[in-house]
């Protein structure tokens, strides 16, 4: 692709995100790395800056940084459709209690300031980067509460949130405070999980714990919000980026 064509391609993705198809040989064999995301990722503070940031915080009691349930199958998708070698997956370190659920917004102070110091870590660290996070049960509450609170430069630098079984959906009003909900998606196992509407003791159910399902929807959901072009070079990558942040 030509210089000029691949610049004229980054100016279209200012009025919309650009989703281009997955690298391919012309053997049709597919050139994206695959990488498996385990429970505990902390690929953007012991590496380096990549294209894309996701951070994810694990449902209540959950192992590792990102659980098992939902978070490692969403990133593997989004890497499957952008590259793996693109993006940074990085996992919560909260304390992910059963008991921070029944305190006012969800969770605990010490939850919210572990995710906020993250997104800040990834906005003064790789400005250049595009940011997307997710978080599952207790994970959606600690995003909303980090969310809400950080300047809007930081704001501005995430492109998608997906939530799944979000304690604090019906709380904030289909929304996470002061953040566009064009960039919010939530998940509620097709209105059968009564936790989306604050009901706690749903969290046992089989709803609540069906979101695996959704991890390729919710993959694909952050691709489509992000930019990011299939065998750019790095500098003409760059460049296209630039243009749009």
């Amino acid at each position: 692709m030509r210089f000029s064509a691949i610049i004229a391609l980054a100016s279209l993705g200012l009025a919309t995100p650009i989703t281009v198809l997955e690298e391919t040989s012309l053997a049709g064999t597919s050139l994206v790395e695959r990488q498996v995301t385990g429970s505990t990722e902390n690929e953007l503070t012991v590496g380096s800056c990549r294209d894309i940031i996701f951070i994810f915080a694990r449902g209540s009691a959950e192992i590792g940084n990102m659980g098992t349930v939902v978070g490692p199958g969403v990133a593997n998708q989004l890497k499957k459709r952008v590259g793996s070698s693109r993006v940074a997956v990085q996992g919560v370190n909260y304390a992910a209690l059963l008991s921070t659920n029944y305190l006012p917004g969800g969770t605990d102070a010490a939850s919210e300031a572990e995710m906020k110091d993250l997104l800040n870590l990834a906005h003064t660290k790789c400005p250049n980067s595009q940011i997307v996070t997710g978080g599952y049960s207790q994970g959606g509450s600690v995003n909303h509460r980090a969310i809400e609170d950080l300047s809007a430069d930081v704001k501005d630098q995430i492109k998608a949130v997906v939530l799944f079984g979000d304690t604090q959906k019906l709380r904030d009003g289909n929304q996470i405070p002061g953040f566009p909900v064009s960039k919010t998606k939530f998940f509620c196992a097709g209105g059968l999980d009564q936790v989306c509407n604050g009901v706690l003791s749903a969290a046992v159910l089989a709803p609540h714990l069906s979101y695996g399902a959704n991890a390729v929807e919710a993959g694909d959901w952050l691709a489509d919000h992000v930019v990011w072009i299939a065998n750019a070079r790095p500098a003409v990558y760059q460049l296209a980026l630039k243009a749009l942040i």
